[in-house]
């Protein structure tokens, strides 16, 4: 149960203080999650992606700062 704490708790610093170091951790966040779902998309593999994956990718590109 500790693993899926440690995100939420990322989460909720990452909330707190908006720093370059957190902003940029999101970019590179959301450029990883963009570049999997791509490597996927171009593969033919989207539709065995989880949903949770495509959910992630949608949150960060809305949040992102291109």
């Amino acid at each position: 149960m500790a693993g899926h704490n440690q995100p939420r708790q990322l989460q909720a610093m990452l909330s707190r203080a908006e720093t370059p170091e957190s902003t940029e951790l999101r970019q590179a966040t959301s450029a990883l999650l963009r570049a999997s779902w791509y490597l996927l998309e171009t593969m033919g593999l989207e539709p065995l992606a989880p949903s949770r994956l495509h959910q992630a990718i949608e949150k960060s590109t809305i949040y992102a700062e291109l």
